[in-house]
């Protein structure tokens, strides 16, 4: 009796027999086609644009630049599109805003035959009197909307702006500001809605820019 409980504890300290080498080789192959699997099924689902993205900009219907003819935006663009900018008078419409909580101001340019050009969004940082003869970080994005393809600064400084002169004239509730000044990037703008890159020339502009009396 001593002599088989002495067996028995033996056999249970005795280590387990080793895994075969063709069932660890075949438990890996089916591991990595479950992977694979999982895998292809994630690609194959269709994708949407996050929400919220530069690329759900509508471009508005811009009015005629300047009434009197002194509105232009002037300058070369290199990369993905390439075209020497020269709009002014009746050529060019362009527009402009106080951004939203007063975070600073927005220009927009575009040609009068969105056929022939890009538009042109300037998002400048700081109120008027902070953007007068003061370089200023500039968010900007250049949209071919024969394409739908956007081209955005992205994040951290790379673009800025001073501009030289405002002018201003009052009109019944509000009042239209005359910017003149010049941009310029230091590096390309990412596309931000496929792999391209568009970089701007240095660029001289005079926009418009309306407050509303509220």
């Amino acid at each position: 009796m001593l002599r088989a409980l002495i067996a028995m504890q033996a056999d249970s300290n005795t280590s387990p027999a080793p895994t075969p080498a063709w069932l660890s080789i075949l438990t890996e192959v089916l591991a990595a086609g479950v992977t694979v699997f999982l895998a292809m099924m994630v690609a194959l689902q269709p994708r949407t644009e996050p929400a919220g993205t530069v690329t759900d900009f509508t471009p508005p219907e811009l009015p005629a630049c300047d009434p009197e003819g002194g509105g232009y935006l002037r300058g070369q663009l290199y990369g993905d599109i390439q075209a020497d900018v020269d709009w002014e008078q009746q050529r060019l419409r362009c527009d402009g805003m106080l951004r939203p909580d007063n975070a600073g101001l927005r220009l927009l340019f575009e040609p009068t035959s969105r056929e022939t050009g890009p538009l042109f969004v300037l998002g400048l940082a700081g109120s008027l009197e902070d953007v007068l003869d003061r370089e200023v970080v500039t968010n900007l994005t250049i949209v071919d909307q024969r394409s739908g393809r956007f081209f955005n600064t992205g994040d951290g400084e790379r673009c800025w702006t001073r501009t030289t002169r405002i002018d201003v004239s009052q009109f019944s509730g509000g009042r239209n500001y005359r910017l003149v000044g010049r941009f310029y990037c230091a590096g390309a703008l990412a596309e931000v809605n496929g792999p391209g890159t568009l970089t701007p020339g240095e660029f001289e502009f005079a926009g418009r820019l309306t407050v509303n009396d509220e």
